[in-house]
C-alpha cells in the first residue's frame, strides 16, 4: 500500500536509464550517437549491422549456433515428450548462456583475448591440446552431418522430380562420391572470406521454413488437430540423448571470443548483453519450430521436419536451398579443423601437410556420410504415414464432433480448431468449459506476477511458473482420471470415497480457509486501487490511512445487502469482465514497453537469478493463479459427451492458455519497471490515464468479486453444521464471513503475502496434496504396490511441492 514516493521512484529509475542508454551509446571517439537517442531499442538491436556493433554481433553468434541441427528438434517431443522436450530446451539455453558469462568473466578478468589462450592460462599446455582436439572432433562431426544433409535434400528432390524410391542407395552413393569431388577445389581455398554470407542466407531460410509450417498447422491440419496424440510427457533412457541434441543447437562459444576482439567499446556487459539476446532469441525460434512442428504430424514427426512434407512444393524449395547451403557450409567448417590440426603438428606453412589434411578430412567425413547417414536417411515410407496419419486425425476429429443425438456436426468440418475452441459459446461445449476454466483460475492475483522477479530473477520466476502450470494440470489429470474411474461427481464425494468422511470434513475447511482468504484480497485491492484513482483526482497522501478505514468500512456496509441474495446467477458475467479488463491491462502495458520505455531499455538491469529463500514465496504466490480445481467437477457434469479424452482437452487448454497470458505479462511487467516493479503492477504507472481507468473497473469488479466468492463459503459452513435451511444461522454466518473479512483488509493490507498464503497452503491442500493422497489410496485399493512407479512418482511430486508450498507461505508472511 506503501505509494508515498512512488512518482519520484519512477522519474529516478527513468533518468537512471537514460544515463546507462547514453554512457552505452558513446561512439569510439566517446562522442554520443545522437541517432541512438531517436530509435527504439528493438532498432537498435536489429537495424543495419556495422562491423563491431551491438547488432552485428548479436547476428554473428546467433549465425554460429543456427543450423541445419534445429530442423530435428520437432522430432524431441516423439522420444521425449512435448512438455520434458520443452524444459530440457530452456535448459540448455540457460547452461549456454551460464557458460559465456563464466568465459567472459574470466576472460575479461585475466585480459585473455582467445579460447585457447584462457584454456591454457587458467588449465596448462595439455589441456589446450586437448580443447584444440576437442574442436577438430566437433568441427568433423559437423562436415559429416553436412554432407548427410547435402545427401538427403538432394534425394528429396529428386523424388519430387519423379525419380523412384529404388535408386535411394545409388543416390546416396554417386550423389556423395560427386559431392566430395566437386567440393574439394572450395575447401582447398584458404582465404573464405566471400562466403561469409552463406550462414545468414541458412537463417532466411530456417526462417522460410518455420513461416510455412506455421501456415501449414493454421490452414492445412487445423481442422484435424487433436490433442489427445500430443504426448506431454514420455521418461525413459532417450531424454539424455534429446537433451544432448538439442544443446548441440547452443553451441557458438566458438566465435565468442572473435565477436569480443572485434566489439566497439568492449566491455562485460556488452558482451552480456550480446550473449543474453542471442540465446533468447535462439531459444524463441528454437520453440516455436519445435511445438508447431511436433503438432502438424504428432507421432509421425521426422528426425528432419521437412521429410514429413512429401510433395508440397513450398518444402520442396526449402530442400532445394538446403543442399546449395550444406554444399558450401562443408569448407566454411572445414577451414578452422584444418587450421588447428596444422597449428597442432606445427606445419601452417607446409604446402603438402595443407593438401594431405584437406584431402583427409574432405574424404574420410564423406566415407562416413555415406555409411553411416543416420540424420534421416528413412524415407520409403512416408507418403503411405502422412496419409494414414491425416486418415486417422479424421476419424477422430469426426468422432469427437458428435452431437449429442449422435449426428455429425457438419459446420465444425468448416471451421478450423481455433474456431471451434474459441468461438460461440454454447453451455456444455468444449468452449464454453474451457473458458469458465480459466476464469475461475485468472483473477486479480496475477497482477503480482511482474514482481516475481524482483525477488527471485527473471529466469527463475519463469521457470517457477512453468512448473506451477505443470502441477495444475498433473493434479486436474489425476482427478478426473480417478473420478472417471469410479464414477465420482464432485471433490467432497471423491474425497469422502477415497479417504473418509474425516477427510472430507477436512477438504471443507481447507475451502473455507482459501475462499476466506481470496474475500480479503479482494476487500484489499478494492482499497487500493480506490486510493490510485482518488490520488489522480487530488487527494493529499496524508488521507491515505483514514481512506482505507472510511472506505473499508463503508464496502462492508453497501456489500453487505448483496452478500445476503442467495441467488447470485445475475452476477456470472463479472468473471468474464474480470478477464476483458485484465487482457486490456495486458495489452497497454505492451504498448507502453514498446513506445515508452523501449528508449530507455537497459537489460544489464536485469535480475536473471536470485537465489535466495523468497523463491520458495514465488513459488507459492505464483501457484495461486492456476487454482482452479474447485470448477473441475461442476463443468464435467454439464458437459456434453462428458468423457476423460473431453476432459484432458479442457484443461490442457486452459492451462496452456492460462500460462502464456501470465508469462507474457510477468515478462513485460517487469522488463518496464525493472526491480522497482510494485507488487501490483498498475500501482507502477503513477497518473497515467490508462491504468486509472483499470484501476477503477477493477474496484467495480472487487466489489462483486466479495459476495460471488463468499456465497460457496457460506454454503460449505453450513453443511458443514448441518443448519443449510435455518435462516438465522445463514444471517449470522454472512454477517461474520462479511464483516471478519473485511476488518482483516483494513489491519493486514498486504495482498502478496496473502496471496503466498493461499497458494502455499490452502490451494497446496486442495491442488497438490489431497488428490495425490486420493490417487495414491485409490490405486493401493486397486491392488498396487508402493514399488509401482507412478504411486512413488505421485507421492515424491506430493512431498517436495508440499514443502516448497508451505515454506512458501511462511516465508512470505516473514517478508511481507
Amino acid at each position: 500500500m506503501k505509494i508515498e514516493n512512488s512518482e519520484n521512484d519512477i522519474y529516478n529509475h527513468l533518468q537512471d536509464d537514460a544515463i546507462n542508454q547514453t554512457q552505452d551509446n558513446l561512439d569510439d571517439q566517446g562522442q554520443l550517437e545522437q541517432n541512438a537517442q531517436n530509435t527504439s531499442w528493438f532498432a537498435r538491436t536489429c537495424g543495419t549491422m556495422k562491423k563491431g556493433s551491438l547488432r552485428q554481433s548479436i547476428i554473428a553468434l546467433m549465425c554460429a549456433a543456427m543450423g541445419s541441427g534445429m530442423l530435428s528438434f520437432p522430432s524431441n517431443p516423439v522420444q521425449s515428450g512435448l512438455i520434458n522436450s520443452i524444459i530440457l530446451m530452456i535448459i540448455c539455453a540457460l547452461l549456454s548462456r551460464f557458460s559465456m558469462h563464466i568465459l567472459m568473466k574470466c576472460a575479461f578478468k585475466n585480459n585473455q583475448h582467445s579460447y585457447a589462450e584462457l584454456v591454457k592460462f587458467a588449465l596448462g599446455s595439455k589441456m589446450q591440446k586437448f580443447y584444440s582436439v576437442d574442436m577438430i572432433c566437433y568441427t568433423f562431426g559437423a562436415i559429416v552431418c553436412y554432407q548427410i544433409l547435402f545427401i538427403q535434400f538432394l534425394w528429396q528432390v529428386l523424388l519430387v522430380c519423379g525419380f523412384d524410391q529404388s535408386y535411394q542407395v545409388q543416390v546416396r552413393y554417386i550423389g556423395g562420391a560427386l559431392f566430395m569431388i566437386l567440393n574439394f577445389p572450395i575447401s582447398m581455398m584458404k582465404d573464405l572470406y566471400s562466403l561469409r554470407y552463406f550462414t545468414v542466407v541458412q537463417i532466411i531460410i530456417i526462417a522460410y521454413i518455420l513461416v510455412i509450417i506455421i501456415i501449414y498447422f493454421f490452414t492445412e491440419f487445423s481442422n484435424l488437430f487433436d490433442d489427445s496424440k500430443i504426448v506431454y510427457f514420455d521418461f525413459n533412457i532417450q531424454l539424455t540423448s534429446t537433451f544432448a541434441s538439442t544443446f548441440f543447437g547452443f553451441i557458438c562459444h566458438q566465435l565468442i571470443f572473435p565477436i569480443r576482439s572485434e566489439l566497439n567499446r568492449s566491455s562485460f556487459r556488452r558482451m552480456s548483453k550480446i550473449f543474453n539476446r542471442a540465446i533468447f532469441s535462439e531459444l524463441i525460434i528454437y520453440l516455436t519450430l519445435m511445438i508447431f512442428g511436433y503438432l502438424t504430424l504428432f507421432q509421425q514427426t521426422p528426425k528432419i521436419i521437412i521429410d514429413g512434407y512429401v510433395g508440397n512444393i513450398e518444402f520442396t524449395f526449402a530442400q532445394a536451398f538446403f543442399a546449395f547451403i550444406m554444399f558450401f557450409a562443408v569448407p566454411i567448417n572445414l577451414n578452422p579443423s584444418r587450421f588447428t590440426i596444422l597449428q597442432l603438428i606445427d606445419k601452417e606453412n607446409n604446402w603438402n601437410a595443407y593438401v594431405i589434411c584437406t584431402v583427409v578430412l574432405q574424404y574420410s567425413t564423406g566415407i562416413i556420410a555415406m555409411i553411416y547417414p543416420n540424420v534421416k536417411m528413412k524415407i520409403e515410407n512416408s507418403e503411405n504415414d502422412i496419409y494414414n496419419h491425416l486418415q486417422d486425425d479424421a476419424i477422430n476429429q469426426t468422432q469427437d464432433n458428435l452431437d449429442d443425438q449422435g449426428q455429425l456436426e457438419q459446420n465444425a468440418q468448416n471451421t478450423s480448431w481455433f474456431a471451434r475452441t474459441c468461438g460461440t459459446m454454447k453451455k456444455g461445449s468444449l468452449r464454453q468449459s474451457i473458458i469458465a476454466l480459466m476464469c475461475a483460475a485468472m483473477g486479480s492475483g496475477m497482477l503480482s506476477f511482474p514482481s516475481n522477479p524482483v525477488q527471485s530473477g527473471l529466469i527463475n520466476s519463469i521457470i517457477l511458473m512453468i512448473i506451477c502450470a505443470l502441477l495444475s494440470r498433473f493434479s486436474m489429470h489425476i482427478l478426473m482420471k480417478c473420478a472417471f474411474k469410479n464414477n465420482q461427481h464432485s471433490y467432497a464425494e471423491l474425497v469422502k470415497f477415497a479417504l473418509g468422511s474425516k477427510m472430507q470434513k477436512f477438504y471443507s475447511v481447507d475451502m473455507i480457509c482459501y475462499t476466506f482468504g481470496a474475500i480479503v484480497c479482494y476487500q484489499i485491492l478494492f482499497i487500493q486501487f480506490l486510493w490510485q484513482v482518488l490520488l489522480v483526482c487530488g487527494f493529499d497522501q496524508s488521507y491515505q490511512v483514514q481512506v482505507r478505514y472510511i472506505g473499508g468500512a463503508l464496502f462492508m456496509i453497501l456489500n453487505f445487502p448483496i452478500s445476503m441474495m442467495k441467488d447470485l446467477y445475475s452476477l456470472r458475467y463479472f468473471t468474464v469482465v474480470q478477464i476483458i479488463i485484465i487482457a486490456y491491462i495486458l495489452v497497454i502495458i505492451i504498448i507502453y514497453f514498446f513506445t515508452e520505455f523501449s528508449n530507455l531499455f537497459d537489460d544489464s538491469k536485469i535480475v536473471y537469478f536470485d537465489f535466495n529463500i523468497q523463491l520458495t514465496s514465488t513459488f507459492a504466490s505464483t501457484f495461486f493463479g492456476f487454482i482452479c480445481h474447485q470448477l473441475i467437477f461442476p463443468i464435467r457434469s454439464e458437459l456434453n459427451r462428458s468423457s476423460f479424452r473431453r476432459m484432458s482437452k479442457i484443461f490442457n487448454r486452459a492451462i496452456f492458455s492460462e500460462l502464456i497470458i501470465y508469462l507474457t505479462l510477468m515478462i513485460f511487467g517487469y522488463l518496464t519497471l525493472f526491480q522497482q516493479t510494485p507488487k501490483i503492477i498498475i500501482d507502477g504507472y503513477v497518473g497515467n490515464i490508462e491504468f486509472t481507468f483499470a484501476q477503477a473497473f477493477f474496484a467495480f469488479i472487487m466489489f462483486f468479486a466479495v459476495p460471488i466468492n463468499l456465497n460457496p463459503s457460506r454454503f460449505t459452513i453450513l453443511q458443514l453444521i448441518d443448519k443449510e435451511n435455518n435462516w438465522n444461522a445463514y444471517v449470522i454466518c454472512t454477517v461474520v464471513l462479511q464483516y471478519s473479512t473485511g476488518i482483516i483488509a483494513m489491519i493486514y493490507p498486504n495482498v502478496k503475502a496473502i496471496f503466498g498464503l493461499l497458494g502455499g497452503i490452502f490451494g497446496m491442500i486442495m491442488v497438490i496434496v489431497l488428490p495425490c493422497l486420493i490417487y495414491i489410496k485409490l490405486e493401493l485399493k486397486d491392488g498396487k504396490k508402493w514399488s509401482d512407479f507412478n504411486i512413488m512418482f505421485t507421492f515424491l511430486i506430493m512431498i517436495v511441492a508440499g514443502i516448497s508450498g508451505f515454506t512458501g507461505a511462511i516465508v512470505s508472511q516473514i517478508y511481507s
